[in-house]
């Protein structure tokens, strides 16, 4: 009668033994498939610039965040969605629009040149937080954007600003 042949089995430089049927990945894979995850997942924050005060005047600017989808947009926080893009106004020097919004809450930020590369957030700030929006009922908002000072807001939360935009040319 013939005896039935052993299981294979190999001791890894771990020191431990395997059966031979399963597989021990490669220590290099896992380091690189680790660095394109990352470099997926922070890609964006790659992209920010060491020296934002020194970013060209912008071809383009849209109020990206969670009013865009009801503004007709395809989702939010789309840097390309023509329907919350603002105008530009060579006299005041600043980027306008107006949007109808149902009351609500929303956040939004000012991306330019129809990318995550650059934007701003709360408070002039280079990638800032979210600007967040409280629609008390619907209505009307207009929203700016100034290069010059890097300020992104709204009719709702800057009435003081919103004044001055209505009667002179130029905020100084």
């Amino acid at each position: 009668m013939k005896s039935k042949p052993q299981p294979f089995c190999v001791v890894a430089r771990d020191g431990i033994p395997h059966s031979g049927k399963e597989r021990v990945a490669n220590p290099r894979y896992i380091v690189m498939l680790l660095l394109a995850l990352l470099i997926g997942v922070y890609s964006p924050a790659l992209a920010q610039r060491d020296d934002p005060e020194n970013i060209e005047p912008p071809d383009s600017v849209t109020i990206a965040g969670t009013l865009q989808t009801p503004l007709g947009c395809s989702g939010d926080w789309n840097t390309t969605c023509a329907e919350t893009m603002l105008t530009y106004d060579a006299d005041s020097d600043l980027w306008l629009g107006t949007f109808v919004l149902e009351a609500g809450s929303y956040e939004y930020k000012a991306a330019l040149n129809g990318t995550w590369d650059d934007n701003y957030g709360l408070g002039a700030e280079y990638y800032g937080p979210n600007i967040p929006l409280q629609m008390a009922e619907t209505g009307p908002v207009t929203f700016w954007y100034d290069h010059n000072t890097r300020w992104v807001a709204d009719s709702v939360n800057h009435t003081l600003l919103s004044a001055c935009l209505l009667y002179t040319s130029r905020c100084v």
